[in-house]
């Protein structure tokens, strides 16, 4: 009986800290996008068809709504 339970639960834990991991990936990546965006010139931002008020509300988004939409979009 014991045996059959660890052997259930074994890939729903791996399922889990797979989700945990793209998660806490999305995350970092995020962040890093939004200091390279931050630091981008008024000129360079406008080159990329991007204004300052689309960084200040991107930043202001809520970090989980976004993560939570790639992690599950498809794999990664």
């Amino acid at each position: 009986m014991t045996d059959n339970v660890l052997r259930q639960s074994v890939p729903q834990a791996a399922t889990t800290l797979r989700l945990i991991m793209r998660c806490i990936r999305c995350y970092i990546q995020t962040r890093n996008e939004q200091r390279e965006l931050s630091g981008l010139s008024h000129r360079s931002l406008r080159d990329i068809g991007l204004t300052e008020y689309d960084i200040a509300m991107d930043i202001q988004r809520p970090m989980w709504r976004r993560c939570w939409r790639r992690v599950h979009s498809g794999p990664t």
